[in-house]
């Protein structure tokens, strides 16, 4: 299979190389923002924060950043690439701005009003993306609130949370020389339902662990208490009598300013850590699955070794170069991992 991968200046977004890939690992991971590897053998024009697209039998099956460039140790002329995905590219701290978007026109809107007030036509011309087009598919409308510290927050982070919480997926292409982004809720997809014990599922393997605190009671300056409680949905609430309580472990805390009590309760919850990882591979020559259809943000079902079929989606997936096999990585489980919990404790 011939694998070609183009550099794109960061600025211009001109090409400035071509080269036939010797080896590579291509992540597409959301949920851990893993990093790629490829293997080229001539020293680059490229330089980091340059951007990469590859090309598979002439088919894009990766857009990324270069995140370093290194010579590989006893070896001549042999450079070892490591890439953020292009996702990358908003990896940056804003200011909240026009928030109400999110529930009067939808989180994809959002997302379109930042990249174009904050990257593509911001009032700093110099460093604008000029070369990026943006297009939304759908509207998803949402009440919910930016978690920001002090009015503040990483939009890249932002982003990879619609997609492991509401399915907004990011879709990339290379037209006409620009960068074409199309934003997306696929929560209407048709569900893949995958079978892991049939043969082209291969090195099954599931982890369920947590580590919760589901109540935070702050203990103020001026003596006063206040506390919160988690739910179900990871959201949080004071009412201790609400049927959504999530079960967990309890937290008390102290803070000076009273007014300051509800964000460090909250930074409390944030600390909280959910695991339910599936993991697999398949081939990517399965007549039971298309592959090329799957992308990560999709739903899916799976059908483990017991026989219970679980609802997740797809949070990675890595390709090799000359592997027939994807490696498939599932997100955390969402909601339905807490009230997980919540059954497990009333046994």
């Amino acid at each position: 299979m011939e694998s070609i991968a183009y550099f794109l200046d960061k600025n211009t977004f001109e090409i400035i190389d071509v080269v036939e890939l010797q080896d590579y690992e291509l992540i597409h991971d959301e949920e851990t923002n893993a990093k790629s590897t490829i293997s080229v053998v001539k020293k680059l024009n490229a330089t980091n924060k340059d951007f990469i697209i590859v090309k598979e039998n002439n088919e894009i099956s990766f857009v990324g950043i270069i995140d370093e460039i290194n010579l590989d140790d006893n070896q001549i002329e042999k450079y070892t690439i490591t890439v953020k995905y292009i996702t990358n590219m908003f990896d940056r701290k804003l200011i909240v701005k026009n928030e109400s978007l999110i529930s009067a026109d939808g989180i994809e809107d959002f997302i379109l009003y930042t990249i174009e007030h904050e990257f593509t036509n911001s009032e700093d011309t110099l460093l604008n993306k000029t070369f990026l087009d943006v297009e939304i598919l759908t509207h998803t409308t949402k009440q919910f609130s930016i978690s920001n510290e002090n009015g503040i927050y990483n939009f890249h982070t932002f982003i990879n949370n619609m997609t492991q919480n509401y399915n907004i997926v990011y879709k990339f292409d290379f037209v006409n020389g620009r960068l074409k982004m199309t934003i997306e809720n696929i929560s209407e997809d048709e569900e893949a339902l995958i079978d892991t014990n049939v043969s082209d599922i291969t090195e099954y393997t599931e982890i369920f662990e947590t580590n919760v605190t589901a109540k935070v009671t702050v203990l103020c300056g001026d003596n006063s208490e206040h506390t919160w409680y988690l739910l179900n949905d990871r959201t949080t609430t004071d009412d201790e009598d609400d049927e959504n309580r999530a079960v967990g472990d309890i937290e008390v805390i102290y803070e000076e300013e009273t007014a300051n009590a509800r964000q460090a309760a909250m930074n409390v919850f944030h600390s909280n850590s959910y695991k339910h990882l599936i993991q697999f591979n398949v081939n990517s020559k399965s007549k039971l699955y298309d592959i090329s259809s799957w992308k990560v943000g999709m739903k899916i079902k799976i059908k483990n070794t017991s026989g219970e079929v679980i609802d997740s989606y797809i949070s990675s997936m890595t390709k090799r170069k000359d592997n027939p096999m994807y490696e498939i990585k599932t997100g955390n489980i969402r909601i339905t991992l807490l009230d997980k919990l919540n059954q497990e404790k009333l046994k």
